[in-house]
């Protein structure tokens, strides 16, 4: 409503899923906010399902945030994965994004197609490793890691030391 108020342009709310829920879960198209049993306010929105989309395989350099997506889409099979990072590393854009859309591929074609295929590509690709490393994105993977690693190092040093503190922790 601001954006329309301010600049009188219409707006469009989207939400994009991007893996397949399970068949018991409703895909809703609507959000309503009750408040006090009082409904004050509606969002109406469109539903993007991308494992019902099939990639522009023609186009997919121009645009690095599909490219980075395509692990998702309908028809996308394990073995393209390979030829989508080749594709991101010679891609026209600035090294960062690159660098994005790899980490991104990887990560996404990890959730839908497993980690032992990724681990393949990341052997056969020597490179790949090295630039999966410089994303930001495992950056905050390898963090988080870190600090699960220190949580679950204290849990056990815990449980050695002082069993009776495990059930308070």
């Amino acid at each position: 409503p601001r954006v329309y108020q301010r600049y009188g342009k219409p707006v469009r709310s989207v939400v994009l899923y991007l893996m397949e829920p399970t068949p018991t879960t409703k895909i809703e198209t609507e959000f309503r906010m009750v408040v006090q049993r009082r409904e004050v306010a509606v969002i109406r929105y469109d539903v993007v399902c991308l494992w019902e989309i099939e990639p522009d395989r023609a186009h997919l350099a121009d645009h690095p945030a599909l490219l980075a997506l395509t692990p998702l889409m309908k028809g996308v099979e394990p073995a393209e994965l390979e030829d989508l990072v080749q594709l991101a590393t010679r891609a026209p854009w600035d090294e960062h994004t690159r660098i994005d859309v790899v980490a991104l591929l990887t990560l996404f074609g990890g959730q839908r197609f497993g980690q032992d295929v990724v681990t393949s590509i990341t052997r056969r690709l020597g490179m790949l490793k090295d630039i999966i490393q410089e994303s930001p994105l495992y950056e905050l993977a390898r963090e988080y890691g870190e600090v699960r690693g220190l949580r679950h190092a204290c849990l056990a040093l815990t449980k050695t030391k002082a069993p009776r503190l495990v059930s308070v922790l």
